[in-house]
């Protein structure tokens, strides 16, 4: 029979994640984690809620490929969108996350002027996602 053992870091790393996971509920008892649009109780820190998540319209191919508006339909990845056409030397390359909507007014002004930094992470991911 084989004994595993744990070297101290390996113990240390063990302890450690227990720890966090530990503090991490007991947080979550005291100050219960919040959708990052509307302040719904959620499951997971900085994430949203079902109704938030299923009014986030996020942008996506077909789109324009300097200012990143959505097309209507199927279009090749370089196509420009009509106001690009006229006015290229204007943008190389934008890009939005989502389609403006309440959702998206609530993560961009809770971001900007109610100073939920805490939503960064999750934003920043979602725009790296949108940038590619």
């Amino acid at each position: 029979m084989a004994v595993m053992r744990l070297d101290h870091h390996e113990h240390a790393r063990a302890m450690t994640g227990h720890a966090t996971r530990f503090v991490r509920g007991a947080l979550d008892l005291v100050l219960p984690p919040q959708c990052l649009a509307c302040d719904a109780l959620v499951r997971a820190p900085g994430t949203l809620c079902h109704a938030c998540w299923d009014g986030s319209v996020f942008i996506s191919a077909p789109l324009c490929a300097a200012c990143g508006v959505p097309f209507e339909f199927d279009q090749a990845p370089e196509a420009l969108c009509g106001a690009c056409v006229r006015e290229r030397a204007r943008i190389n390359r934008a890009r939005a996350v989502f389609v403006y909507n309440d959702v998206s007014r609530n993560l961009a002004i809770g971001l900007k002027h109610r100073d939920r930094t805490h939503s960064a992470p999750a934003l920043g991911r979602w725009l790296a996602r949108a940038g590619r």
